[in-house]
């Protein structure tokens, strides 16, 4: 976010060109890059370097225009959002642990959530609704960001895609290298 910002104030720079080979990553913070991408006041063009996933996609899909690397292994998608959870209790005890937690009165809230404890229903409803709120998110940004160019929903189904199916779904601009990615940046 620090660099496009240093970016927009530097009359030398007249356009940005991110790329991205990412896995994914946490939601926390995904929106600030989101955001700093979308609201550059120079042009922004995304590269996909061989895979941009989940948080990437949600970050990248704010560029201007995206190019994704034309290579039969490059991916791009896992639009969904996912939390995994480990109850340890049998396998501490199992080792001889016996886990208890105390909370401070007042502190009955304080980590609901440790690999010790069963979850009980009410969390296990708040969890689920706060997956569903991050997904809304995801897919409000990349529906923004890629207004007008996705052709199908099922982009939002976590599926990653290779170039051509990524292209035809509106997920990407065109196929290319990272020198095309430059050539339409200094169009701008």
């Amino acid at each position: 976010a620090q660099v496009s910002e240093r970016a927009n104030i530097e009359p030398d720079i007249k356009a940005l060109v991110i790329s991205a080979h990412t896995p994914g990553g946490t939601v926390d913070s995904t929106e600030l890059v989101a955001n700093a991408i979308r609201d550059s006041r120079k042009k922004v063009v995304g590269y996909v370097n061989g895979l941009c996933a989940s948080a990437g996609v949600f970050a990248l899909s704010q560029a201007d225009e995206m190019v994704m690397e034309n290579s039969v292994s490059a991916e791009i998608g896992s639009i969904g959002v996912l939390m995994v959870y480990v109850n340890q209790k049998k396998a501490m005890e199992n080792e001889g642990y016996e886990v208890e937690i105390f909370r401070a009165d007042g502190s009955e809230d304080k980590a609901r959530l440790n690999a010790y404890e069963p979850l009980t229903e009410e969390l296990r409803t708040e969890i689920q609704q706060d997956l569903n709120d991050a997904r809304k998110a995801f897919v409000g940004y990349v529906r923004r960001g890629r207004a007008g160019r996705l052709k199908s929903d099922e982009v939002f189904s976590a599926k990653m895609y290779k170039g051509k199916q990524a292209l035809s779904l509106g997920l990407v601009d065109r196929l290319g290298t990272l020198a095309d990615a430059i050539k339409a940046a200094k169009k701008s």
